[in-house]
Formats: structure tokens, C-alpha cells, sequence
């Protein structure tokens, strides 16, 4: 893969724009894309969980240990295992888990970046972003910065609906969105 700066990437996408109207993207947003907007990253969560966690069984060593080697757990690279650590620090109150992630997010304010993608993802019809993040910064940029709407599949029951539109860019979230109990 091919990686270039921001000047270079803004560039190429103006240049296909006027000229080639018709090329459609698929921008793929991983963790750490909401990072800028104030939202820690995964693997920082992995990290402040798994402390939580290890204090928690600090007189169960051995439970903890056990966990660990079960979940083949990497403590050098805790964020390869946030789904694991996420389940095991909610595993008693799953509603706390989401509480949590939602606190993560309440403050966080759609950086730059997601407002020149509203941009772009509105310019232009059938457009999409596929996501593994739960926040709602990109299609609040969309609403905020355009005059469009976009079409959130945040659960897999819509599933059937996530296709590009004339009209709506395509947001699909592929953990689901903070709402609707995310994977």
C-alpha cells in the first residue's frame, strides 16, 4: 500500500473530482481515525481496561492468569485483544460497558478531517464509509457541514438497506453503532 501526506491525498481527490465525476470511494475508518476529535484510541481503552481489570483480581492471581493465557492476551500489545478485555471488564453489566464507551465520546468534537470528509462523501452521489468505530462524528459532520442525510446501517438487521444512494452517502458500521448495543 501506497501511503501519502494530507497535501498529496486532498490533491488526488480534487483532481478526480473534476475530472472523473462518475469514480465513486469507499473510505475504510479504522480505530484512531477519532482520535483528533477527542476519542482515545483502542488500544488505549484496552490498556486502561486491563488495568481496571488486573486491580480488580489483584488477590486472584491466578483467575487473572488464567484469563490471560485462555485469551491468549499479549500484555505488549493490548489493543490486538480490546474485544476480549472489553468483555472481561463488563462481563458483569454489559450496560456499563456501553455507558462507558458512550462517556468516552460525549465530548468529542469532529476534527477537521471529518468535515472535509462530509465534503467529499456529499459532493457527489454513492459514496460510502465503512467503519469499525461506534461514534457518530461522520455522519454528524454530514448533517452539521452539508445539506445532506446520511444512510446509517449501524446494526446488521440493516443490512439490506446498505447500498450507495443518489442521494444519501452510505455509512456502515461494522461493530454496530454506540446506540444499538456495539460488537
Amino acid at each position: 500500500m501506497k501511503v501519502i501526506d494530507t497535501d498529496l491525498f486532498i490533491h488526488t481527490i480534487a483532481d478526480i473530482h473534476k475530472n472523473d465525476d462518475h469514480r465513486k470511494f469507499c473510505f475504510v475508518l479504522g480505530a484512531g481515525a477519532s482520535y483528533t476529535s477527542g476519542i482515545k484510541t483502542g488500544n488505549d481503552l484496552a490498556r486502561d481496561w486491563y488495568a481496571q481489570i488486573k486491580s480488580v483480581y489483584e488477590n486472584k492471581q491466578s483467575i487473572f492468569n488464567d484469563w490471560i493465557i485462555d485469551q491468549k492476551i499479549d500484555v505488549n500489545k493490548l489493543g490486538v485483544s480490546y474485544g476480549s478485555i472489553y468483555r472481561k471488564r463488563f462481563e458483569n453489566d454489559t450496560h456499563s460497558g456501553y455507558d462507558s464507551l458512550a462517556n468516552v465520546m460525549k465530548d468529542a468534537k469532529a476534527s477537521y478531517g471529518y468535515i472535509i470528509l462530509a465534503q467529499i462523501l456529499t459532493k457527489s452521489s454513492g459514496h460510502c464509509i465503512v467503519t469499525t468505530n461506534f461514534d457518530s462524528l461522520i455522519e454528524a459532520s454530514i448533517f452539521q457541514y452539508t445539506n445532506k442525510a446520511p444512510l446509517v446501517c449501524g446494526h446488521e438487521s440493516l443490512s439490506a438497506y446498505a447500498r450507495p444512494h443518489q442521494s444519501h452517502p452510505l455509512i456502515v458500521k461494522i461493530h454496530r453503532d454506540l446506540l444499538l448495543s456495539p460488537k
